[in-house]
């Protein structure tokens, strides 16, 4: 993906987060969520709110009794220089590929101690292309390489592997469609909800030079916009289809479908066993 389509999916998100905040339904969710004492079932249930809203699980799930200014161009620079840009992918959490390592972590659990006595300081990558030809294949890098050494073998893995994968699957922008406008219809809301301004007045507030225009209509037909958008977040239907359309064809692990919600933006699929105290793994 270019940097031009990150630059514009992150805006995407960044609208798509400011309409879950402000959504009441989300907000009962939060508050039900922020009443749990307990720590562990608090953090797998907070978990499961951001990737039921499409929310990035590399940022808190925004508070909705706290509304930022809906301009775009501070949210980007907040969420820029925030804990979201500088967490690792692998703290990440996507539903596809993580349904994926656990079903692999499960199906090599057999065979998971003698691998680690044998191919000690290996990384192993293994393809099952979705086309039949070939059917499969592994690759073997020793760790004790220099690091670009086994940077430029992963990426020409990457690029072997990217000529086998199915030609229905194309990078595709979530969403479509002016994300300006999108936080103008938010500023309006903003300012009839919270601010409890008259339409007239926030048409005069919004469109100072267009006075001989009807702009009491227009901040009206704008809060409309507004209302529907925050009812439907834009990005959580784009990314439902798309987390469908990656998931047709494959065998799923988890049948619960809250772990299968969408998770915006994030991806992990470096899971580890577990000892017991017996001395198995699980």
């Amino acid at each position: 993906m270019g940097r031009k389509s990150q630059r514009e999916i992150q805006r995407l998100y960044l609208l798509h987060r400011e309409c879950v905040r402000r959504n009441p339904q989300y907000g009962r969710a939060y508050r039900k969520v922020h009443a749990i004492r307990d720590p562990e079932r608090y953090a797998v249930e907070l978990g499961w709110l951001s990737r039921h809203w499409g929310l990035s699980p590399s940022e808190d799930p925004p508070d909705p009794a706290e509304w930022p200014l809906a301009d775009l161009e501070a949210l980007l620079r907040a969420y820029r220089t925030g804990t979201a840009a500088s967490k690792s992918a692998l703290a990440q959490l996507d539903p596809v590929e993580f349904d994926a390592a656990t079903q692999g972590l499960d199906l090599l659990r057999s065979i998971l101690p003698r691998l680690a006595q044998q191919m000690k300081g290996f990384l192993f990558l293994v393809q099952f292309p979705e086309r039949p030809n070939p059917p499969w294949g592994v690759a073997a890098i020793d760790l004790r390489r220099p690091k670009d050494e086994v940077l430029g073998v992963v990426r020409d893995l990457v690029d072997e592997a990217w000529k086998n994968r199915s030609p229905r699957h194309r990078e595709r922008t979530p969403m479509r469609g002016s994300v300006q406008k999108g936080f103008a219809y938010l500023r309006v809301y903003d300012l009839r909800i919270k601010g409890q301004r008259r339409l007239k007045d926030i048409g005069s507030l919004m469109w100072p030079a267009l006075i001989s225009q009807d702009t009491e209509q227009k901040a009206g037909v704008y809060l409309a916009k507004a209302k529907a958008m925050i009812a439907h977040p834009p990005f959580l239907r784009a990314l439902t289809q798309q987390l469908q359309q990656r998931q047709k064809g494959r065998v799923r692990y988890w049948d619960d479908p809250d772990r299968c919600s969408p998770s915006a933006m994030g991806r992990s699929v470096w899971l580890t066993p577990t000892r017991l105290s017996n001395g198995q793994w699980v």
